[in-house]
């Protein structure tokens, strides 16, 4: 979060203004899914200590489900509702000019991702790998975002949208490394 605004500032307080309305949305359906994934450490916790590795299985389909509707829906609502949501956050028409824009498609379509990151999280938790999690994270930002991020910068240096794209990069990167943790090693 830092090295986004440390990038975005320079774009002015209006890059700064819609910014800050992504990072509020991005964050939607966090608020849910981290339900979901407290459950699946949990729960999926006692279950794998209990050696019931169907009933694992069958929780961890179900927690990613929910988590793959609840940012489906949470996509679908900020498609549909894109301009109170805007108004809702800011009045200014520079900062609403910018989130008029493929950021908001960005913003829209990495909902479902984002939920999924979230369960995965929790289920990472209940597997007890947290050195896996350190180092994808660690793989992920020096190989996925910290690169997009310089080459927004480079290519695009006045674009919101490249450097959000940074951050997509690190949650689909995110996401393969715990779909490959919780489905192919567990």
């Amino acid at each position: 979060v830092l090295a986004l605004m440390v990038a975005v500032a320079p774009l002015g307080a209006a890059a700064v203004g819609a910014h800050a309305v992504v990072l509020q949305l991005w964050m939607v359906t966090s608020y849910v899914v981290d339900g979901f994934a407290d459950v699946g450490t949990m729960v999926g916790s006692r279950l794998l200590g209990a050696g019931e590795e169907r009933h694992m299985r069958r929780l961890t389909a179900t927690l990613l489900l929910l988590g793959l509707a609840t940012g489906g829906v949470a996509a679908c609502l900020m498609a549909a509702l894109h301009d109170p949501l805007v108004a809702a956050f800011t009045r200014d028409s520079e900062t609403r000019a910018m989130l008029h824009t493929p950021l908001w498609t960005l913003l829209c379509a990495l909902q479902p991702v984002n939920a999924l990151v979230f369960v995965y999280d929790g289920l990472i938790y209940a597997v007890r790998a947290f050195g896996f999690l350190r180092n994808a994270l660690l793989l992920g930002v020096c190989c996925t975002f910290a690169p997009a991020l310089a080459l927004a910068k480079t290519l695009s240096p006045s674009s919101l949208l490249a450097i959000w794209a940074a951050k997509a990069a690190l949650n689909f990167w995110r996401c393969g490394s715990a779909l490959l943790l919780i489905h192919v090693r567990h």
